[in-house]
């Protein structure tokens, strides 16, 4: 507002010290009353009985066997996460080097101007970009583009597959990171799971060359990722399940083991208590 410019607010950002205490103030709390309860069920006499060790390694072995499942599920899901959204990028990058062969750079270079909108040799460019994105929707990929040129000031878009945008709408401004150095220097970027107030993102950008080699444009490739995502919940909740059902599983056998070994002790107590004669009757 003092500059007089527009702008726009992609996410909001929560750091209120107030709320950051409070948050971690709760998980000091809730780790307190996890020992508290461990002491309780495992060592704090009931009734004046106190608790058999048969039963504090019960508690015990179904606590960890419990926690090495969760732990197990969350690094199996984590890593099938990225090794989806690293072969996404993957994919980007082979697409969006597709779309450099496939363009035009001589009617691209023309395109300087709004009047250039719909014109000829901007449809020339966008067609055949248009047409091999149009086959990413067929295979439920839905990709997307978005080219850009600067003029040192400004960093515009020139063309997009949804034609959301206008030639030589500005959107960026020059110095930006990630989208200037691809159009100054030439260098690729990747952004992998992106979040923002439009969902999760991955994107690739790449620059586009001249016949002398300098980058004249960039040419963005992404994808939503919550379409991906959603798509791979089910596989996600299955695996969770399964190492759940394999640790409780676990659990059980280990329990009878504990009560046979404990039944086999007390059997043992029981004979070398009782009477010599009893045992072994003349």
């Amino acid at each position: 507002l003092k500059d007089r410019q527009t702008g726009y607010l992609d996410k909001l950002t929560y750091s209120i010290p107030v709320i950051r205490f409070a948050l971690w103030m709760l998980l000091f709390l809730d780790i307190i009353l996890l020992v508290v309860l461990l002491y309780l069920v495992l060592f704090r006499p009931q009734h004046g009985k106190k608790r058999s060790e048969t039963f504090q390694r019960m508690v015990i072995v179904l606590f960890v066997s419990l926690s090495v499942g969760g732990l197990v599920s969350y690094i199996t899901i984590s890593s099938m996460i990225k090794s989806e959204q690293q072969k996404a990028v993957e994919q980007l990058n082979l697409f969006d080097d597709i779309l450099i062969q496939s363009i035009n750079v001589d009617a691209l270079e023309q395109v300087d101007s709004l009047a250039d909108y719909r014109s000829d040799t901007y449809m020339q460019v966008k067609e055949s970009l248009d047409k091999l994105t149009a086959m990413t929707y067929n295979s439920n990929n839905y990709y997307y583009y978005i080219i850009y040129v600067t003029d040192g000031k400004v960093i515009y878009s020139v063309m997009d597959y949804e034609d959301t945008l206008t030639a030589r709408h500005p959107m960026y401004s020059y110095g930006v990171p990630g989208y200037t150095e691809v159009l100054t220097e030439g260098t690729a970027q990747e952004v992998v799971g992106e979040v923002s107030s439009y969902g999760s993102w991955s994107f690739v950008i790449k620059p586009v060359r001249n016949r002398e080699g300098r980058p004249v444009a960039s040419i963005e490739v992404g994808v939503n990722l919550d379409y991906l995502n959603n798509k791979n919940r089910a596989l996600y909740i299955e695996i969770l399940m399964t190492v759940l059902s394999a640790a409780v599983v676990l659990v059980m056998l280990i329990i009878e083991a504990l009560l046979y070994l404990e039944h086999r002790d007390q059997c043992v107590e029981r004979a070398k208590k009782m009477p010599t004669g009893h045992r072994f009757p003349l």
